[in-house]
């Protein structure tokens, strides 16, 4: 489909937008996760140092007493709780005391002990330290105290040292770890359910949004494309013969129609329906009293009161009078059967019939100047179009055309004898009578004064002869007035065709003309064809 790449687009543009969302939520959850860490760990070790302080006063204390039992027995009592390990060093780095028995006499190499480089990082004199450590039991919190050599201790330690020895505690960071795990189990969670809801909820309100903007998109296209290709295949034309089948090609087009009639004005009192079934593409002629539903629908439109409509149910019927400065010019019937019309496609409705209006205005104005106003046949120009159009035809692909020319018998008689009202009457009688007889794709011209002419396309001689023939005996028996009923009317035809590409340079005119003057001398009222004896 054409506009598929729509539809593309909108997929891009929903996926690198639920992207940077999913992206900035990763990023944010990130961000969360790493400040709360951050954050256990300072209360993590604010707490520790706050326990550190408390076991250095109470250590102090006992190491003053001067009894090494005592102080031990203390470090033992406090190995539960918060507090993992606490242990004293000297200055040689030896375990002097310490809460876990096993590490009395353990001696920590300053240069080679993982544990010890948080304190002695460089060359610099051991200071207090608090840092997180890690060993095969765990990560630890680990307060480095330096415990000094003052005025209270000189009693044990020579008062030249400046350093006797460090304090230093270890606290699990198990629990806070455990913490942070559950706190970041929750956040991913709470993020995943924000991004599935993102995915799942507001990618379909964003998605909604979308269709609605391409559909306003698709449906300006289509109004786009539908215009340009209306102005292109009603520029085609002004005929209005011509220009029924493209009309309702455009109606079947834009709504899928089923069944489609054109009514239109033939003159001041008779209408004319055009009518097209799915799955018969030829348009044909529909009398509408055949049709009771469509004919009150036309008496409405005759009346002006019938608006644009559609009928529910099935079938589904909509009537689309064509107007141009408030006068009426056509109307249009549509009928679907299964189902109803397509919403979508109905907007476009306004924009089919206001270019068809125009369509329909200029073919009107085109009709009454090729129409003779007497007998509403084509004028003698409009015959001459034909004829050269039809020739082109049949020379391009060699079908059968057939010309007949017909003049009225003894009409100066007429005219003499009951005056040219009565004469004007006869030619227009005539005229209806032609009509009346014809064929869909025949035309009938008015050639002269009460000369006419009615070219027959795709007809071959016999054909044109029972046409002729038909025309003849119509106009034999028809009834001028009732108050010249013994006023009858003849005419004489001549018949001319043309049967292949042999003939395309044969004047058809002259032709059918010899044939109609051979049937004047014959004794009128008969048909004679060209080139054959055959009188009628």
């Amino acid at each position: 489909m054409k506009e598929q790449w729509l539809y593309n687009l909108k997929r891009k543009i929903l996926v690198s937008l639920l992207g940077i969302l999913t992206l900035s939520i990763l990023v944010t959850l990130a961000f969360i996760g790493m400040m709360l860490r951050e954050h256990l760990l300072t209360v993590s070790k604010a707490s520790t140092q706050e326990l550190s302080q408390v076991v250095e006063t109470s250590l102090k204390k006992l190491m003053l007493i001067g009894k090494p039992e005592v102080l031990q027995e203390a470090l033992a009592g406090i190995n539960t709780g918060k507090i993992s390990t606490v242990f004293i060093v000297d200055r040689n780095g030896k375990v002097v005391y310490a809460s876990d028995r096993a590490m009395l006499g353990r001696l920590f190499d300053r240069h080679k002990d993982t544990t010890c480089t948080a304190c002695h990082k460089s060359d610099r004199p051991p200071q207090n330290v608090t840092t997180v450590i890690k060993t095969e039991q765990g990560k630890f919190h680990r307060i480095v105290s330096v415990i000094c050599n003052d005025s209270s201790c000189h009693g044990c330690h020579s008062p030249s040292q400046r350093i006797i020895g460090k304090l230093i505690i270890d606290r699990s960071l198990k629990d806070n770890d455990r913490l942070i795990l559950e706190v970041l189990l929750i956040i991913v969670a709470a993020g995943v359910s924000c991004i599935l809801f993102l995915w799942f909820f507001v990618s379909r309100k964003l998605s909604s949004s979308l269709d609605k903007y391409i559909d306003e998109i698709l449906r300006q296209n289509s109004e786009l494309s539908l215009l340009c290709t209306m102005i292109e295949r009603l520029s085609k034309t002004i005929d209005i013969d011509e220009l029924k089948p493209v009309v309702i090609d455009i109606f079947r087009e834009v709504l899928d129609a089923d069944e489609i009639d054109i009514i239109l004005r033939k003159d001041a009192r008779e209408l004319r329906c055009t009518s097209w079934m799915r799955g018969n593409d030829a348009c044909q002629r529909k009398k509408l009293e055949s049709d009771a539903a469509l004919a009150q629908a036309v008496e409405r439109w005759k009346q002006g009161v019938l608006n644009t409509a559609m009928a529910g149910g099935v079938p589904s019927e909509l009537y689309v009078p064509i107007e141009k400065n408030g006068g009426p010019l056509a109307l249009i019937h549509l009928v679907k059967y299964k189902g109803g019309f397509d919403p979508f496609r109905l907007m476009l409705v306004d924009v089919v019939v206001n270019n068809v209006s125009v369509s329909f205005e200029k073919a009107s104005l085109y009709y009454i100047a090729i129409t003779d106003e007497l007998t509403h046949l084509y004028t003698l120009r409009h015959f001459r179009f034909c004829l050269e159009s039809e020739l082109r035809r049949f020379e391009q692909s060699g079908t059968n055309l057939t010309l007949l020319m017909i003049d009225i018998d003894n009409f100066k008689l007429i005219n003499d004898t009951h005056g040219h009202p009565v004469g004007d009457l006869v030619i227009e009688q005539v005229a209806k009578c032609l009509l009346m007889t014809m064929r869909d794709n025949d035309l009938s011209f008015r050639y002269g004064g009460e000369e006419f002419a009615v070219l027959l396309p795709d007809t071959a001689r016999d054909g044109g002869l029972v046409i002729a023939e038909r025309i003849r005996k119509r106009i034999e028996e028809m009834v001028v007035d009732e108050r010249y009923a013994d006023l009858g009317v003849t005419v004489s035809i001549g018949v001319a065709t043309l049967t292949g590409h042999a003939d395309s340079g044969i004047n058809i005119v002259g032709i059918a003309d010899g044939a109609l003057y051979e049937a004047k001398r014959a004794g009128k009222n008969r048909v004679i064809v060209a080139g054959q004896n055959d009188r009628r």
